[in-house]
């Protein structure tokens, strides 16, 4: 199956490590002309690609970051992401503010077929139920709307990540509704428990048990690799006629969650 990849030019966010260093592998595999950005450089950055440093919480990183970038991207993948470990203005600022910042930019480059996949998480599931408080920050006009936002709203921040995870979603949504006519397409993937330096961290923070449970009824975390698969997906010619959809990769948790068959996890807000 083609799915459409080689000679594509393409954007990946949170480069170094777990979802977006897997997903580079297979894009140059695939054939891709990659550029990637990350806080810090990857270790084994592959000679085909393009690295450049960014700073998701820095306005002005991300601008110089932006600069650096091709006049014309067909595909971007925003896989940069705090954990709730970090501090929660933090979490918020990298895993949706400053991703819509540099992802704008990113946009701004792309002709009709442009592609945009976002990694979101099952955290940000209940974004239905707090639609008013979500739109209310992706409806902000920019990175400094949105900060001040997430600053003057710190009960409905809690400990940023839920919250910054239902952006992306909403934020995902919105843009392929409106955007469709010109044809971009934007979808997101919500993984589980993934192997990444990400679960270790909330290992280490004593919330083994949320981690424990997510990963019922498969009783594994899922591979970078697996999660970069179904971005390729996404964003492929095979995906198409897909648009504005969350994508659940969590090993069946969800499911099982739906229909009364796993205890639910104590996400934070």
């Amino acid at each position: 199956m083609n799915m459409g990849y080689s000679g594509q030019r393409a954007v990946v966010t949170g480069c170094a490590s777990g979802i977006g260093a897997a997903l580079c592998v297979q894009l140059v595999s695939l054939g891709a002309q990659v550029h990637g950005f990350d806080v810090r450089q990857p270790a084994d950055c592959d000679p085909a690609m393009r690295f450049s440093q960014l700073d998701l919480r820095d306005p002005l990183a991300i601008a110089r970051a932006a600069g650096t970038i091709a006049p014309s991207v067909d595909l971007l993948f925003n896989c940069a992401g705090l954990s709730s470990v970090a501090p929660p203005m933090d979490v918020v600022r990298v895993n949706f503010i400053g991703m819509r910042s540099f992802a704008e930019a990113v946009i701004s480059r792309m002709q009709r077929g442009g592609r945009i996949a976002t990694v979101a998480s099952i955290a940000g599931a209940n974004w239905n139920n707090r639609l008013d408080t979500v739109r209310a920050l992706v409806d902000t006009e920019d990175y400094a709307a949105a900060d001040a936002w997430a600053a003057a709203h710190p009960d409905s921040v809690g400990a940023g990540y839920a919250l910054s995870k239902e952006a992306c979603i909403v934020w995902t949504m919105t843009r392929a509704a409106r955007d469709a006519a010109r044809g971009l397409r934007f979808n997101c993937l919500c993984p589980g428990s993934v192997a990444t330096p990400m679960l270790h961290e909330l290992q280490k923070q004593g919330r083994g048990h949320v981690v424990d449970a997510i990963q019922q009824p498969s009783g594994r975390p899922s591979t970078p690799a697996e999660q970069a698969g179904l971005l390729l997906f996404l964003n492929s010619d095979v995906a198409s006629y897909v648009n504005g959809h969350a994508l659940v990769a969590d090993g069946g948790y969800t499911a099982a969650l739906t229909i009364g068959e796993t205890p639910r996890a104590a996400f934070t807000k």
